[in-house]
This record gives C-alpha cells, structure tokens and sequence, in this order.
C-alpha cells in the first residue's frame, strides 16, 4: 500500500517514472482488509502485458505498455477480496496525468512537472457496467455519464434553456450554475462504489478512454500515468 505523492509547488502529481509506486504506508499495508490482486491490462482490447508476470508476488500496479497507434483506450482490472466477515464498501476514483511540455529555442521539451488529464472512465463490476443510483440525471437517459457534465456546459455557455433536473446542477451550492458544476458533474460520472461482500471478492474493470488532449505532443509521443483509487465507506450511502 503506497500513498501518492504530490509535488507542491505545481500542485501536480509527481510523475511516476520519478516517485515509483509512491510512499510506502506500512501501517496501511499491514492493517487492510482488503487485498487487491491484478488480473488483466489492454491497449485497445488487446493484451500487451502478462500481469502474472509481476502480480504473482502481490505487486499491485498496472503496465500498458506501448500504444503506437494512439487509440487512447485502455482497460486495467483487478479484483477486491475482502479479509473481514462483513460487507466492505469502496468508492473508486482514478485521476491520469502526463508530462508538461515547454518551448524553448524554437524547440519543445518533456518537463518535470506533470498536468492533469480527464479522460472518459467507464466501470465495469463482476462483468457489468456500473450504473449510479442518484437522483438527478441532467440528460434525462437513466444513466450519469460525461454527457451529464456536458449538458450543464451547453446551458453555462448558452447553447441551451435548460435540461432536465436543472434544479440539481448546483452542484457547488454557490447559487449559480457555472464551468464548476460541470467539472464536479464530471467528476461524478467517473466514479463508482463497489460493494464487497463477508469473505467474497469483486472483479472492478476500468476501460479508460482518452481524447484529443494529448494531440499537442509531437512523433515520439507522450507517458500516460496515473493512479486508481479505492478508497474505504462505512456504508453504501458514505
């Protein structure tokens, strides 16, 4: 069990190639309840590392491998398996970044420092696709996904009147509906909670579907890294 780490100054996760897996949590590693095993990465659908490879000793991480063609869409599954003989319940959250890039003599270098990128993030629990039980859904489909976040973008910019449960995107409670709410609608869209049951396991597959936002990056492309978070509710509901 590691922490991530952060580099202060620029309010961005250092770059894993330059921390590792993070700062060890002994204390953490020893008194889970749960223990996380790798069961599987794909580029595109394709398989391009054997994790058995590096998870049969408890190795806890997630290699790709190289995307030549850049189809920005991957998967990375692993399985919960609760230690305890009562319900476990985890709220599972991811955060992608990559390195800066800065101009200097006519020429574009790779930084140090990383920045933030917001991929598309689909669960998938025990086979099936995690469907959020809220109470608001701004599309009107049954579902909360990206296309939530960006309805409220439409309406900020005046593209439309209004949307469905308009009364719910305040998601900040500041009396305005603004880019914000968005970005928490956002936010919301990629996350899910897993519930795993007394001395049971949950398999918890993430496809991770990247965009245009690395487009600025020249021939020899960009590292993707990131960390998947799963982090531990006294219940369901929080």
């Amino acid at each position: 069990m590691a922490a991530s780490l952060i580099e202060e100054d620029a309010d961005s996760y250092y770059s894993i190639l330059k921390q590792g897996s993070g700062l060890a949590n002994l204390d953490g590693a020893l008194n889970s309840t749960i223990a996380i095993l790798m069961t599987g990465t794909a580029v595109d659908g394709e398989a391009r590392k054997d994790v058995t490879s590096y998870s049969a000793d408890g190795k806890v991480k997630a290699e790709l491998g190289d995307d030549p063609e850049r189809t920005g869409n991957y998967t990375v599954e692993f399985t919960l398996n609760n230690l305890t003989d009562e319900e476990r319940y985890f709220d599972l959250d991811a955060t992608f970044f990559t390195q800066y890039i800065f101009p200097y003599n006519g020429w574009y270098f790779l930084d140090t420092w990383t920045r933030e990128i917001e991929p598309t993030l689909t669960w998938y629990l025990d086979g099936a696709r995690y469907i959020k039980d809220i109470e608001f859904d701004f599309t009107g489909d049954d579902d909360f996904t990206e296309a939530d976040a960006q309805i409220i973008l439409e309406y900020v910019v005046g593209n439309i009147d209004t949307f469905n449960d308009i009364d719910y995107a305040d998601l900040n409670g500041d009396g305005e509906i603004t880019s914000y709410d968005a970005y928490l609608a956002l936010e919301i869209a990629n996350r899910a909670v897993a519930v795993v049951p007394a001395g049971g396991s949950v398999n918890v597959k993430l496809n991770i579907v990247i965009g245009d936002e690395l487009e600025d990056f020249d021939d020899n492309g960009a590292y993707v890294e990131g960390f998947i978070f799963a982090t531990e509710k006294y219940s369901e509901d929080g």
